[in-house]
Formats: structure tokens, C-alpha cells, sequence
């Protein structure tokens, strides 16, 4: 048993007769460290009280025992929220951060604990030496214990076939059957975002006759494939969703054989996710619309066709609004102006007058750059939809 001055005892006591308050305070103290980077961030910070107490006791008794006796062990508990945490995805850094706020209100509470015991320098000096020490091998064996945690889960299933494919897109050549999906096939590219984002992709494959490779990304986002050994099979995929209630927004690329298909359809798909996410539509594929799809990913393209094609409708007293009716129904139409007409409720020559004078503001013809002037006007539309 160490020797204690009889302040030194009253100081371990004084910090245990504090316990339930210090537990409090420390609680605030370390739910204040946000780190919204992390969806899961709340329930693991909700998951800390309970292994509060035990950092607290750790603390207390590295302080009893400052003479020269063995330290304490770093409980158990703390060692287990540092697996859970590397197995949510917490980063080591907001971990670690949440050690350091709680170490910062620890200190201050010795300091003032200290002051109204009267200890001596000396005696304030080796608690701080062995609560330092103490608090050094947590942070060493609680990051120990985080990647021990994190290379089993690099180890796990899922990632080694996330890894894999990220593997394969990146270029390289790994057999197929590590991932028990044919390379060789044709195939057809999904990314899917949403609270049901992976339900929306299994459901859509059960739809037709192919196989289903995929990924959860670590951000939620759900990477797909199906294959078939027929193009005509990805192209009878449904256009919409079959249960309405899936909470998903999905991405289609285009059907395309082999290896370098299977990277170009996930590349089409993946360009498209900003369409499925912005429009009506719970499905978007980048073969329906790859003029809008490049121009959502280039604001370069997208700035260009507004400032061409939209702006100079502005013009008009109202904004350019007729002008772009009259264009989305004369396209709709095929270029038929008595069919335009006819959806807008007005006659042919009211039709013909508006296209003319639209040519006008523009400078140039509809029918040569019509394919432009669309993109414009759904981009249009997109920027215009509340939220």
C-alpha cells in the first residue's frame, strides 16, 4: 500500500465524494464533440455515459496510487466502446477528441480540488505525473483496441468484396469468381441512395431474369450490377419502381458488355444518381437523358446552355415563361406545331408567331440545335423544383 499524507487521502476522497457530479459534467463535456461527418454519430454518443463511470474510476485510482504502486488496468468497457466504434464507422480522430475534452475538465478539477485541500506543489505535481502516465497508456491501448477492431472488419465479407470491386474499377484484373458474378456477360449498372437503397435494388432485380452483384458503401450508398447473357434481358428492366413505398432514389447506366462494360455502365450510373435524387421520378437512366445527365456533372456545360439558350428568353415581360412552354410542347410534339397548339389551347399561327419570334431572341434555328435547347429547358426546370 502506497504512503499517503493524510491530504493526499482526503484528495482521493474528495474526488470520490464528487463522483456523481464530475460523471455528469464529463457527460456534457464529451457529447458537446460532434463529428456530423458520421451518420452514426448519435447513437454512439448516446452509447458513451455508460463508460464514463468506468474512465472516471481509472482516473481516480491512477490518482490513489501516484506513490509508486502498479497502475490500474484500462477497463474493459472503455476497450469495447473502442471496437464499436471502429465497427460503426466512427473515426479514431473523434474518438480520441472525446478523450482529450474529457482529460482537459479532469485536470481542471484537480487543479481546484487541490487549492482547497491546500497540497503542496510537490504533492499536486505527482498526481498530475501519474494521472499523465495513466492517461497515456489509455489512449495507447484504446487505439490499440480501435485497429485491432478495424482490420477485422477490413477482413469481414463485405469488405473484402467492396475492396474487390473497388479494385476492379480502378483497373485491375481479379478473377471473377472472388466476387461469384460473371465478368464476361453483359451487364447493367445501379447506384441506389436512400433509407431503403438496397431494398430498391433487390427489388428491381427480382423483376427479371439476371444476377445481382452488390456493395454498401460506407456513406449508405448501394453500388449494383446485373448480369445476364443477353442484352434483351437488362432491357426489359421496369421503368419505375414495384413498391412505391421504397424509400430510393436509383440510377440506371446503360447495358454493356465485359469488363469494360461493367465499368462503363457504374460510370454512367453513377453520373446519373444527381438526376435520380433531383427529379420526379424514383428511377433515372442515363441512357434516357446523356446530354442532361453530362451537363449536371459539368457546371461548365450547365452555365453555357442557361446563359444560350435561357436567358435570352428572359427577356420577355414574363420571364420567358410562354416561351418555354411553347417550346416544351412543340418539342413534345415532335415539331408539330398544329399538335403544340393543340396542347396549349391556342391556334397554329399564335404557335408559329411564338417559335419565330423565339428563334429570334436566340439566333438560330430550333431544329438544328433542338437536342441543346431540350437539355436547357429540363436543367431549367431541375433549378426551378423546391428543394
Amino acid at each position: 500500500m502506497p504512503d499517503q499524507s493524510p491530504k493526499s487521502a482526503d484528495f482521493a476522497m474528495r474526488l470520490r465524494d464528487r463522483r456523481g457530479e464530475l460523471e455528469e459534467e464529463l457527460w456534457n463535456r464529451v457529447r458537446a464533440v460532434q463529428d456530423s461527418s458520421s451518420p452514426v454519430e448519435g447513437p454512439y454518443v448516446a452509447g458513451l455515459r455508460t463508460t464514463i463511470g468506468a474512465g472516471l474510476q481509472y482516473a481516480i485510482e491512477a490518482i490513489e496510487g501516484r506513490s509508486g504502486a502498479r497502475l490500474p488496468e484500462v477497463p474493459d468497457p472503455l476497450l469495447l466502446q473502442a471496437r464499436r466504434a471502429a465497427r460503426t464507422g466512427i473515426s479514431l480522430d473523434a474518438v480520441l477528441r472525446r478523450y482529450c475534452a474529457a482529460n482537459s475538465l479532469f485536470t481542471d478539477t484537480l487543479i481546484s480540488e487541490a487549492g482547497r485541500l491546500g497540497l503542496s506543489p510537490q504533492e499536486l505535481k505527482s498526481a498530475f505525473r501519474s494521472f499523465a502516465i495513466a492517461f497515456e497508456r489509455l489512449l495507447s491501448q484504446v487505439s490499440e483496441e480501435y485497429g485491432r477492431a478495424a482490420g477485422e472488419l477490413a477482413a469481414s465479407t463485405e469488405e473484402r468484396r467492396r475492396e474487390l470491386i473497388e479494385r476492379l474499377l480502378a483497373g485491375e484484373l481479379i478473377e471473377g469468381p472472388e466476387l461469384a458474378y460473371d465478368l464476361i456477360s453483359w451487364h447493367l449498372g445501379l447506384v441506389s441512395f436512400g433509407t431503403d437503397a438496397m431494398d430498391g435494388v433487390k427489388s428491381l432485380a427480382r423483376r427479371i431474369d439476371a444476377n445481382l452483384l452488390t456493395v454498401r458503401r460506407r456513406d449508405g450508398v448501394v453500388w449494383a450490377w446485373l448480369g445476364a447473357r443477353a442484352r434483351r434481358a437488362l432491357t426489359e428492366l421496369p421503368r419505375s419502381l414495384p413498391a412505391s413505398d421504397i424509400d430510393a432514389s436509383i440510377a440506371l447506366g446503360g447495358p454493356a458488355k465485359g469488363l469494360p462494360g461493367w465499368r462503363l455502365t457504374h460510370r454512367q450510373a453513377l453520373a446519373t444518381l444527381p438526376l435520380a435524387i433531383r427529379g420526379r421520378e424514383q428511377l433515372a437512366s442515363y441512357s434516357d437523358a446523356p446530354l442532361l445527365v453530362t451537363a449536371l456533372n459539368d457546371d461548365l456545360l450547365a452555365s453555357s446552355l442557361h446563359c444560350i439558350y435561357i436567358t435570352p428568353l428572359g427577356k420577355e415581360r414574363d420571364g420567358g415563361e410562354a416561351a418555354k412552354s411553347t417550346l416544351r410542347a412543340y418539342f413534345d410534339a415532335r415539331g408539330n406545331a398544329s399538335s403544340a397548339a393543340a396542347a396549349l389551347g391556342v391556334n397554329r399561327r399564335t404557335i408559329t408567331a411564338r417559335l419565330t419570334q423565339i428563334e429570334e431572341r436566340l439566333g438560330r434555328r430550333l431544329d438544328a440545335f433542338s437536342a441543346e435547347i431540350q437539355t436547357a429547358l429540363r436543367l431549367d426546370a431541375l433549378e426551378r423544383r423546391p428543394g
